[in-house]
This record gives C-alpha cells, structure tokens and sequence, in this order.
C-alpha cells in the first residue's frame, strides 16, 4: 500500500463495480484525450514510496495542497476557505464577479484533458470539478509566489516547490490570459513570466539563465548549463613501489567482512555515496585549494597545474533542502521518461555528498565564499549526508563532472603522504577489525568452554549422588546373605 493514496487517485478495481466503472471511465477518458490533438511531456510526477520514505516532510505538502493530487487530502482540505478568502483579494484588482465561472467553463474545462497528459497518473475525476481545482490553487500559487518575491514570509514556502504540488503552466497561463483580457482587453502580459523568474532569483540553490523563449513551471530546473567544451588535465604520476608490499599485505576483503560485521551488529548499511575524498582531506593532505567560479555546475572543474577545483556558488537557505530533493528527483523522472539527456543536478547533488562529510568541510567551503546563505553549517553537513544517493548514469556516458572526480581521484592517490595516510589508515582499521573477530571468536571459545565445564560438573553431580545407592544396595543385599 502506498504510503499516502490521495481520494482522486485511480486505484485497481477490487470488485465487480469498480471493474464497471473502470469500463464505464476508461472509454471516456480515452477518447478526451484523443480528440484534445495536443498531448504536453509528462512533467509533473507522482513519486515512488521509496523516495517519500526517505524524507516524507521534503517530499509530501505539509500545510496547503495545490493542484488535484493533494487538493483533496484530508490533513489539507481545511484549509479550502483560507483558498477562497485568497482567491477573493487576488482576484478583486480585476473586477471579477460572476464572470469567473465563465471563464472557467469556457477556458480552463476545455483545457483539463491537456493538463491530464502532464501528470504519470490517471485521476478518478471529471474534466469541471478538476478544472474548478485549478481555478482556485492557481490563484493561491501566484499570490504565494507574489509574497515570496516581495520578501515576505509565508507559511507555504516549502510547499511551492515540492514536485508533486505542481500546476501544468498550460493551465496558468490560460487563467491569466483570460483575467487580463477581461480587465483590459489583452491577454499580453509579462507577469507570469517575470514572477517565475523573479521567485528562482530568490530561491534557486543554484544560479541560472533563462532563454527568453522558455516558459515552463519547471524554470527552476534551468540551471546554468553552457557548453561542454572538456579539457584533457595533466595528471601527476608518483612511483609507489615502496608502499606495493603493504598493500599486498591488507588486500583483503575488508569490505566485505566490515559489512558482515555490521550485519551482525544488527547496524544499517550506510547510504550509497560517490568516491572521492572530503573537502578537509583534499585540502590538508592534498594541499588542493578551492575557488569559486561565476559558471553553473557544468563549469565544475580541476587545474592539475594549479592545484585548484573550481565550484559554483551554493546559496543555502531554509527551504534549498527541500528544492534540491524535488529537483533531484524531478530530473531523475524525466531522465527515465526520457524528456532529459543527463542527470546534471543530480550527479552535482551527488559530488557534493561525496566532499561533504562534516561540518568542517563546510566552513572551508564557506570560507571560499563557494557556500553561502543562512543555514548552518551542521544543517548542511546533515543534509548531504542523509540525502538519497543516485545509483549514477544509466546510459553508460561519462559526464564531464564524472571525468573531473577521476582526476581528482587519480591525483589524490598518488600524492605521497596520502599514501601515508591512507596504508596507515588500513593497518589500523584491519587491526581493530582483526581485534574485534579474534575477541568474537575468544568469546565464542569461552562461551564453549564453560558450556563444556557445565555438563562436565553435571555428569560428576550424578556421578557422585550415585554412588551411595550403589553401596547401600549392596550392603543391603550383604546382610540379607549372612541372614
């Protein structure tokens, strides 16, 4: 069962009605959406149990629903007059009255069966209540986005920006269209498209840039991506012939047996995490230097020759968690529906996961003005470390990021006190794991030899308490002869 099964939802036919009006739907729907001609990409997802798992509270609207899959959700639906009463302000600047209803039947109904094809999920609805839960959670978006931008504090902040809260913008600029023209005669107008970028200026992690052509709920997920022009990096090659010994000596399945460990511990194996090593370590051991750059996260690079790795600047406030999850797992989706070519945020999620282990990696990129904003340092260590990890690119292709990770990667290795530190780093870990199955095994062995000790003391217990029988039996007997 899922973890939370909106009402609107289309769910298996468990009985004979349900398989009836299943056929009864079916038909309906299929035809609407064939006479529609216009099918948009999916963009708007229901996600798996799995992720919302993960972080429920990142994943799943806490205090308003927007659009028909938590429209309707019990927790949320008290909050309906709070939609009218706002619904009424915004839409008082364009002297609306009766005429809203008409634009609703005669706008927005005749586009639900487009906006159907955006989501990856059937809703068990007709076309005019859904295109009546638009009308009214469209308003209440823009006035929350108009408040945002204007800096001014909303208890809806995080909500906004959760993937399966989202609006297909057909529907938006549809409404908006139709409130113009009713207040001045022209559906023209730039605000939609300036309050979308004004509110990704004000919230986005990540800097963009936005072609003027685009407009789509999704503008979020724009991120700076320029060329992918590559340079090959010198890579510094240091003999390790001296180190080869120790490292035939601990090539041993450590892995293997550490998890089994654990196992046995009854401790959880820890989340799936990119291989490179933290920001404290690349630049202690390493004595690498990091730099902010202007570019987005295609222009993550690293100067072999300058020591330098070069990072877009990170700003960091109380809901980027939220986004950064929701961007993930939006751009995983359309990977796999195929409406995207890469995974760019999330293999950048997933770098910085991997240099991000403490808040002392933190402050060094805080202090490189690479990361900024409000959160704290702890918050932000906390969040890359318990942030779900991709199991990386599907498609087989090396990205520029992966590539940039292997020359670090292979750089970091061959610097000498890094061999150091790391064979140093083994001998203790096998030591202590040595230490810890040689102690299970000594105490399996005491274990054994005081079970052994046990019955050995039994067997002498009655050994001991049987004798007397014996001997009084046979004295017994004794006296019954000379009788």
């Amino acid at each position: 069962m899922s973890l939370f099964e909106p009402p609107l939802l289309c769910t298996s036919p468990a009985s004979v009605e349900d398989v009836q009006k299943w056929v009864d739907h079916i038909p309906r729907t299929l035809q609407s959406q064939l006479s529609a001609g216009t099918i948009l990409p999916v963009s708007i997802f229901k996600l798996p149990d799995s992720r919302i798992a993960d972080n429920p509270n990142s994943y799943l609207p806490e205090e308003i629903g927007l659009g028909p899959i938590h429209h309707f959700r019990s927790d949320l639906y008290n909050r309906e007059q709070v939609k009218l009463v706002t619904a009424q302000e915004v839409l008082k600047p364009y002297n609306i009255t009766s005429e809203y209803e008409t634009i609703v039947k005669e706008r927005l109904i005749p586009l639900v069966t487009i906006a159907r094809s955006c989501y990856d999920i059937n809703f068990d609805i007709g076309n005019t209540p859904l295109a009546w839960v638009y009308s009214i959670d469209i308003v209440v978006l823009l006035d929350i986005l108009m408040k945002i931008t204007e800096g001014k504090p909303s208890e809806f902040l995080e909500d906004v920006t959760k993937l399966e809260n989202q609006i297909p913008l057909v529907m938006i600029m549809e409404l908006l269209s139709a409130l113009n023209q009713n207040l001045s005669g022209t559906s023209d107008n730039p605000f939609l498209e300036n309050l979308f970028l004004k509110f990704c200026e004000t919230r986005s992690p990540l800097k963009f840039s936005l072609p003027k052509s685009q407009k789509d709920l999704d503008i979020d997920y724009s991120i700076d991506m320029p060329s992918d022009e590559e340079e090959s990096p010198s890579i510094l090659s240091v003999l390790d012939a001296f180190l080869q010994p120790f490292k035939d000596a601990l090539n041993l399945p450590w892995d293997k047996l550490n998890d089994l460990i654990k196992f046995l511990l009854g401790q959880t194996p820890t989340k799936l995490e990119i291989a490179i090593p933290p920001v404290s370590h690349l630049v202690k051991l390493a004595k690498i230097e990091f730099s902010s750059t202007n570019g987005g996260i295609r222009d993550i690079e690293f100067d072999v020759e300058k020591l330098t790795l070069c990072l877009p600047v990170l700003d960091l406030k109380s809901d980027s968690d939220v986004i950064l999850r929701n961007l993930v797992a939006y751009e995983e989706l359309m990977f796999k529906y195929g409406h995207v070519p890469t995974l760019d945020i999330t293999e950048y999620v997933d770098f910085m996961c991997g240099i991000v282990d403490s808040d002392k990696d933190v402050k060094i990129l805080r202090e490189k003005n690479i990361i900024l904003g409000d959160m704290e340092d702890g918050e932000i260590a906390n969040f890359f470390n318990n942030i779900t990890k991709s199991s990386g690119r599907t498609d087989g292709i090396k990205s520029k990021l992966t590539m940039t990770i292997e020359s670090i990667n292979h750089y970091y290795g061959n610097v000498p006190r890094v061999k150091v530190y790391e064979t140093l780093k083994k001998v203790f870990n096998a030591s202590w794991k040595i230490a810890l199955i040689a102690f299970a095994i000594l105490g399996l062995l005491v274990m054994i030899y005081i079970g052994v000790r046990e019955v050995s003391n039994l067997k002498d217990l009655f050994t001991v308490s049987n004798v007397p029988l014996v001997v009084d039996q046979a004295s017994t007997n004794n006296e019954l002869l000379d009788f």
